[in-house]
């Protein structure tokens, strides 16, 4: 049964590049976004738990 479905399986291998593709676009983009962010904003977010100046009362 199973080389049965080996052999079957290749008309899936268009779904496995495209999910590869997805997958590595996907952390290209987001690599992206972390690089053109601004180096005020970064500390600014990261800060901002720490912040207890802005806390309502």
């Amino acid at each position: 049964m199973m080389k049965y479905v080996i052999e079957k399986s290749t008309d899936y291998e268009i779904w496995q590049v495209l999910s590869l593709l997805i997958f590595v676009g996907f952390f290209i983009g987001a690599l992206i976004v972390l690089f053109k962010m601004s180096r005020s904003y970064i500390h600014n977010m990261e800060n901002l738990p720490l912040d207890l100046d802005d806390r309502p009362e």
